[in-house]
């Protein structure tokens, strides 16, 4: 199980590069799950980025892990990324987002929201999963024998959508919502406990 897993991120990694010239790809990173929280009256974004360097030596050195930005909006925290940062960040690949509830509550939720898709920062098809634990902990590739957690997350939707013939809210289905001033939101909700994860189905108001 642990090879074929294995396997399956490295396919990924070669779609990723196929895409890519080798002067692009040097000079960028890509994110595959992004965390969206609240702390101290701030945004909190975290970056998650595939965990390359466990499969082969010239990946060394790439972004890899989670990088994490308390700003005032999103603009700020993409800013504050690269400017720690020589590498341009990239969300063509990105698998998932997850926002905690706190932040689903918050004000920073629905600027967040239009803001990120009239820019075209995402993609309107981006699944969203909302949590009340710990997102730090969540987006960790450590969690994952594939070292992407956010190919895994995906994995999950789908796998969940498929078996219960449903799907899973994105940030279009979102976006629509708030602009149709539906205040009730089926989202599924993700949970971490004792190192699995869990996905629900969760309605919020």
């Amino acid at each position: 199980m642990k090879k074929i897993k294995i396997c399956v991120c490295l396919i990924v990694f070669v779609l990723i590069m196929a895409g890519c010239g080798k002067e692009e790809l040097e000079n960028k990173s890509f994110v595959l799950a992004l965390g969206m929280d609240v702390e101290n009256d701030n945004m909190k974004i975290i970056y998650n980025f595939p965990d390359l360097s466990r499969f082969t030596e010239q990946n060394k050195g790439r972004s890899s892990g989670n990088f994490i930005a308390e700003c005032s909006d999103l603009q700020e925290g993409l800013e504050f990324y690269q400017n720690t940062s020589d590498k341009k960040i990239d969300f063509a690949h990105l698998k998932c987002i997850v926002m905690s509830e706190d932040f689903f509550k918050s004000k920073f939720y629905h600027k967040t929201l239009t803001g990120s898709l009239e820019a075209g920062v995402f993609a309107d098809n981006i699944p969203v999963l909302i949590t009340e634990d710990n997102l730090t902990d969540i987006l960790k590739n450590d969690n994952v024998e594939s070292g992407s957690v956010g190919d895994f997350l995906a994995n999950m939707i789908t796998n969940y959508d498929e078996t219960r013939k449903i799907k899973s809210a994105t940030l279009n289905t979102l976006l629509k919502n708030t602009y149709n001033n539906n205040t009730e939101h089926n989202i599924l909700k993700l949970s971490y406990e004792n190192d699995l994860y869990e996905l629900s189905e969760y309605k919020i108001s």
